[in-house]
C-alpha cells in the first residue's frame, strides 16, 4: 500500500516533507499488531486514555477521536491533534495515524528512513504503536538505525 504524506511533518516539528514510495520503507510493518483483535485494540486504546470516536460506518474498523500529543519544533514544544484509525487485518490489526490539515485529514505516520531517525517522531510513533498493540508489543519497534 502506498500512501503519500503531506508536509504536515514539518508543521509538527517532525522533519520535512515526505512523498511517495520512500515513506513506505518505515511504514511497511510497524503498523501491524499481530495477534491483536479489534476488540483488544479498542480496549488497549481506552486503557491508554484515548478518546474513542462513535462507531464508524465501516465494519471491522475503529477510530479514536482527536487526541492531543506533545510535539516539538526546534526548541519550542506544543501540542498537535492526531487520531488513530484501526482495521482488522490477517492475523491481527493494522493502524494508521492521521493529522488535520486545512482540507481535512492527512496520513501522518508514513516517514522516510531519515525521519525515523528523529527522536521525537520515533518516540511518538513507538508510543502510539504500543498504545494500539498493547503492553506486550515492543515499544522500540522503530529504531534510529
Amino acid at each position: 500500500m502506498r500512501v503519500k504524506t503531506a508536509c504536515i511533518l514539518f508543521a509538527l516539528g517532525l522533519g520535512g516533507c515526505a512523498h511517495g514510495p520512500a515513506g513506505d520503507v518505515a511504514q511497511a510493518s510497524y503498523d501491524l499488531c499481530p495477534g491483536t483483535s479489534l476488540t483488544a485494540a479498542e480496549a488497549n486504546l481506552g486503557k491508554a486514555g484515548y478518546k474513542l470516536a462513535p462507531a464508524p460506518a465501516t465494519p471491522g474498523t475503529l477510530e479514536t477521536g482527536w487526541n492531543e500529543f506533545e510535539t516539538r519544533q526546534g526548541d519550542a514544544t506544543g501540542t498537535s491533534s492526531l487520531r488513530v484509525k484501526v482495521q482488522g487485518a490477517e492475523g491481527g490489526v493494522r493502524f494508521s495515524i492521521w493529522a488535520a490539515d486545512g482540507a481535512g485529514e492527512v496520513r501522518w505516520d508514513t516517514l522516510t528512513p531519515e525521519q525515523v531517525k528523529d527522536d521525537v517522531a520515533r518516540a511518538l510513533l513507538n508510543r502510539i504503536r504500543k498504545d494500539v498493540c498493547g503492553a506486550g508489543s515492543s515499544p522500540e519497534f522503530l529504531t534510529a538505525g
